[in-house]
């Protein structure tokens, strides 16, 4: 299970005024993946929040709607084109990942197969 909190905007006062400002009376949203999660990257995506979710030694992502909470879609990245010198199935897992919120684009490091 992953969880995320939902803080005001002016944070720095959540964190000085609350004893605990991870409580669950605070605005939390709590999801299941299925996976073991190794990397979580956030981004906004016609104006929803969404997260996308690369699995620990392993090809699976997942992208999130955060404002939902529903898995919006999973593939494995052996699935993707690759213009450098790899081929298909030569990739050993997924790594970090980045949003390009502007331009709509998710950039999703690799671990290649030696």
């Amino acid at each position: 299970m992953l969880e995320y909190w939902i803080f005001e905007k002016d944070i720095y006062s959540t964190f000085t005024n609350y004893d605990n400002p991870f409580t669950k009376a605070k605005i939390h949203k709590i999801f299941d993946p299925e996976m073991s999660v190794y990397g979580i990257c956030m981004g906004v995506v016609n104006n929803q929040l969404m997260a996308l979710l690369t699995e620990e030694e392993g090809p699976k992502i997942q992208l999130w709607n955060l404002d939902d909470g529903f898995i919006h879609q999973e593939t494995n990245i052996n699935e993707f084109e690759r213009p450098g010198p790899y081929k298909v199935n030569e990739v050993d897992e997924a790594e970090g990942c980045v949003f390009d919120d502007s331009n709509l684009t998710v950039f999703v490091s690799e671990k290649v197969k030696r």
